[in-house]
């Protein structure tokens, strides 16, 4: 638990990791204020001075809760916060900011994004390194990140999966294909949210073997979704495929 107002400096290759293997569950409670901030940084200062946050596999046995209000987290390494198949923590008004490489990545996880800042890191403010991440993404903002965009990184969705609009594009690294066996997932795609595809991908709905997949896109006349490729060049990504198996079930 860190009282508001706390800082914390790390020495450089040194972390802050909640739980461990065999077991070990771990919280951590930071709640600060708006008028006094809970600081995560270096000790000497440079971006990639220390390791940052790592929520393990195990942080949450045991009913582990952790909650983040009201933090900064900077110049981390490859990260500022690094969550691992876990729903945990809980950011809310928090700045994320300087990261040497990404500011938050995710695996498997689904932790909650909401009124946070992610400002000038060196790699993707967000990264979902598979397609099992589904953070509740809201009113957060991007400024400044390289690039200023979420890493997405495909994969076979064969559970139901939302891709929220937070007012930022999203990056589309390798080929979405959406099926489940004997029955059909589904991906959701809110209004406003664009999709930028790299070259060779595309998003794909069911595949051979009886597995039926579904895309449910409905954007409005002001907010419209938008599918495209990464380096809007014509030709630049695969399209949309509905395939023969994508309706059944």
């Amino acid at each position: 638990t860190l009282d508001p107002g706390v800082i914390l400096e790390f020495e450089a290759g040194k972390k802050l990791q909640l739980g461990k293997p065999g077991s070990w569950g771990g919280d951590l409670y930071a709640v600060g204020t708006a008028g006094s901030q809970i600081i995560f940084r270096p000790y000497n200062g440079v971006a990639g001075g220390w390791e940052g946050i790592y929520f393990t596999d195990f942080n949450d046995n045991w009913s582990g809760t952790s909650t983040m209000k009201y933090c900064t987290i900077e110049k981390g390494n490859l990260y500022n916060i690094n969550c691992e198949t876990s729903g945990q923590p809980s950011m809310e008004n928090c700045i994320i900011q300087n990261s040497l490489h990404d500011g938050l990545i995710e695996y498997n996880s689904y932790p909650l994004v909401k009124n946070c800042q992610f400002l000038n890191n060196g790699g993707y403010p967000i990264n979902y390194t598979n397609w099992t991440c589904n953070s509740w993404l809201t009113g957060n903002t991007y400024t400044g990140n390289n690039p200023n965009y979420i890493a997405l990184s495909g994969g076979d969705y064969d559970a139901n999966r939302t891709i929220y609009n937070d007012g930022i594009p999203y990056r589309v690294l390798n080929n979405i294909r959406v099926g489940l066996y004997g029955n059909h997932s589904r991906i959701t795609i809110e209004p406003g949210v664009t999709l930028a595809f790299e070259p060779g991908t595309k998003i794909q709905l069911g595949y051979p073997g009886s597995w039926g997949g579904d895309l449910w896109a409905e954007g409005n006349a002001d907010s419209i979704i938008t599918f495209k490729p990464y380096n809007n060049a014509v030709g630049g990504w695969d399209g949309i495929y509905f395939t023969d198996f994508n309706d059944n079930w």
